[in-house]
């Protein structure tokens, strides 16, 4: 008697424990994809590698087109602004380097980035005066900025790439680039704050000073 009720017991055991393993695969199988799409939101910061090559190359035949040397201090500095979608400071290109290349000294960082800037294959967000934000994305492109959390984003757009300006702008001196910055409150600061992004009457912070950043444009 005993004995078959300890097997009695150990066989509802033995199917209570394989409901249990069950749920837990299905948990699991149910769980995985939310953890690899939170891993590319994520990195989802970053250009993609093909992007990146492409970059490079178009360093590098600059480079040689203007005779410079390609040192490894300049690869990797271009490398990190090219690789970034958030168009880095000095300091912050200077702080990811120099992780990886502890010889690489803040001065170099500062003197490379203007080098690439002067080639052609970066261009600025912000005042020379202020902190300067570099930007190694060289299609033709525009910029969202977040005035709460200083993010900045590229985006695309025909119609404003054929805004002409009007003649006033050409009596104040010479035109180098133009481009459009929107400003505004990105979607997951106001998510944070509970508002809707389309809201006109969303509460700001002190406006910061105006940022300027271009893509070329003949006159």
């Amino acid at each position: 008697m005993a004995k078959r009720l300890t097997t009695e017991l150990c066989g509802r055991f033995m199917v209570h424990l394989r409901g249990f393993c069950t749920q837990s695969v299905v948990s699991l199988l149910t769980i995985i994809p939310i953890c690899v799409s939170l891993l590319f939101m994520t990195v989802s910061t970053r250009v993609s590698s093909d992007e990146v090559a492409r970059r490079l190359a178009r360093f590098k035949a600059a480079a040689k087109d203007a005779g410079l040397r390609l040192t490894p201090q300049r690869l990797e500095i271009f490398r990190e602004v090219a690789s970034s979608l958030e168009h880095p400071d000095a300091e912050t290109v200077y702080q990811a380097v120099h992780t990886r290349m502890t010889t690489v000294s803040l001065d170099t960082v500062y003197r490379t980035l203007w080098m690439l800037n002067d080639l052609g294959l970066i261009s600025t967000l912000g005042s020379r005066r202020e902190s300067v934000r570099f930007d190694a994305n060289p299609e033709r492109h525009h910029h969202y900025v977040c005035i709460r959390c200083d993010k900045a984003r590229d985006f695309p757009n025909t119609q404003l790439d054929a805004l002409r300006l009007p003649p006033t702008v050409r009596e104040l001196g010479s035109v180098l680039s133009t481009h459009v910055e929107v400003r505004g409150i990105c979607a997951s600061c106001a998510k944070r704050a509970g508002e809707k992004t389309d809201s006109p009457f969303l509460s700001r912070p002190q406006d910061r000073k105006g940022q300027r950043h271009g893509s070329q444009q003949k006159e």
